[in-house]
């Protein structure tokens, strides 16, 4: 992610960081310039400190989920990644009903940024895989809340509905 803030210190100009930010956090960090507290509800978390020149870390671990299952391939997944380790879990189905993965992998995306060799397998990072299961089970669970959804689902029948009216 970039951000360029032209009142930052010079200090802070063209400095990178290393933390792990999502685009969530981009309406989290405008609030928090703005002046206006960040609402209960938002995942995002302000990224103002690390753009002043903070190194604190924003996130322990970044979420990331494709709901929709395209005619292009793209399957629904899951993952959770911390600044070493990349856990993905893809399904054959496009519901989100807590069925279990069709397929994971596991990356160590620090001695392997193209993620060419999946570690889902070897024993020797089951440690790394449970407490990254546990972590994508947490973050799950925050990201779609304990509810209902509070949107429609969309399906062909009301595309048909919805272009009728």
């Amino acid at each position: 992610m970039i951000v360029y803030d032209p009142m930052a210190p010079d200090s802070t100009q063209g400095r990178r960081s290393d933390q792990l930010v999502q685009s969530i956090d981009i309406a989290a960090t405008m609030l928090d310039y703005a002046g206006i507290e960040r609402p209960e509800t938002f995942q995002g978390k302000s990224l103002r400190g690390l753009v002043t020149g903070s190194d604190e870390p924003v996130r322990d671990y970044v979420f990331t989920e494709n709901l929709w299952s395209t005619h292009f391939g793209n399957p629904r997944i899951e993952a959770v990644q911390d600044k070493r380790w990349k856990y993905i879990r893809y399904y054959a189905e496009a519901s989100i009903a807590g069925e279990p993965p069709v397929y994971e992998e596991l990356y160590d995306i620090v001695s392997d940024p193209g993620e060419l060799h999946n570690l889902i397998d070897d024993t020797t990072h089951a440690e790394t895989l449970k407490r990254l299961k546990l972590a994508w089970k947490t973050m799950l669970t925050k990201a779609r809340g304990t509810g209902s959804p509070k949107v429609l689902r969309y399906t062909v029948d009301s595309e048909k509905d919805y272009r009728s009216k």
